[in-house]
């Protein structure tokens, strides 16, 4: 509630009881791991990471928000259009954007969230794969009987050569 205005008062104090431990302060205490907030040491090339994301094989799932906390995550240093770009390189994603959801959209919309997994991973796999500007759709457009997936009509292979 204090920085997700989505959530209901009670899930808050749940989430509260789950992430964190009272002090003997009587303060709480969150239980992630500090390392979370620490920069890598590893230096971050960009054609590196689009080499590895190229190479992935497997169907991608990429569910974003539909408000852009990019940005004050990381310090406007990384954007989303930047995430877009280097989603690209995935040969066969499929990206849905849940409303009314922030950073922590699982716990915004879960249902939403759930129902695009549940549709992900149960998709016939005769589907062709997207390539090149993902279509993103609203997960307020799925339902569990019709897949919300649109095929990319983009005309670029979604095979890489081999050469």
């Amino acid at each position: 509630m204090k920085t997700n205005p989505r959530i209901s008062a009670d899930k808050a104090a749940w989430l509260a009881h789950e992430w964190a431990a009272p002090r003997s302060d009587g303060r709480w205490a969150i239980l992630g791991d500090a390392a979370h907030k620490i920069a890598s040491a590893s230096l971050y090339r960009v054609d590196e990471a689009n080499a590895l994301y190229a190479a992935i094989e497997a169907p991608v799932l990429s569910v974003e928000a539909d408000s852009n906390s990019l940005g004050q995550w990381w310090k406007e240093k990384y954007t989303l259009a930047e995430y877009h770009q280097r989603l690209e390189q995935v040969r066969d994603v499929r990206t849905a954007r849940v409303d009314n959801a922030g950073h922590m959209l699982h716990h915004d919309q879960p249902q939403e969230v759930a129902g695009l997994i549940e549709s992900f991973t149960t998709a016939s796999p005769a589907l062709p794969p997207m390539r090149k500007s993902p279509v993103i759709v609203p997960a307020t457009q799925t339902d569990r009987t019709h897949s919300p997936w649109k095929q990319n009509t983009s005309t670029k292979s979604a095979t890489p050569s081999k050469t």
